[in-house]
């Protein structure tokens, strides 16, 4: 039972987030493992290095598929929002 309760809480806080907005970003599998990945690492608060704040900073760069833009494109913009993070800079 306590598994299964880490389990639902996970589903419920990181994964079906990171899919459901992975859909509606109208990216594939592999982005939305990216968001899920993200979610994990930054959460998704109002921080500078949230996954929403993450989001944001690649959408001024690149379009999703769902707004008409290709997909790799704007999963590397994602990455470089990221990756900003990650190694210590500061919102871009």
């Amino acid at each position: 039972m306590f598994q299964q309760a880490q389990n639902d809480e996970r589903d419920r806080v990181y994964f079906n987030p990171a899919v459901s907005q992975g859909k509606t970003d109208g990216l594939r599998v592999l982005g939305q493992f990216t968001y899920y990945d993200a979610i994990v690492m930054h959460g998704d608060g109002d921080d500078p290095t949230s996954f929403r704040n993450i989001r944001a900073r690649a959408l001024r760069s690149a379009k999703p598929p769902a707004q008409g833009g290709n997909e790799t494109t704007y999963l590397n913009a994602f990455l470089d929002a990221r990756v900003g993070h990650e190694a210590g800079g500061g919102p871009q």
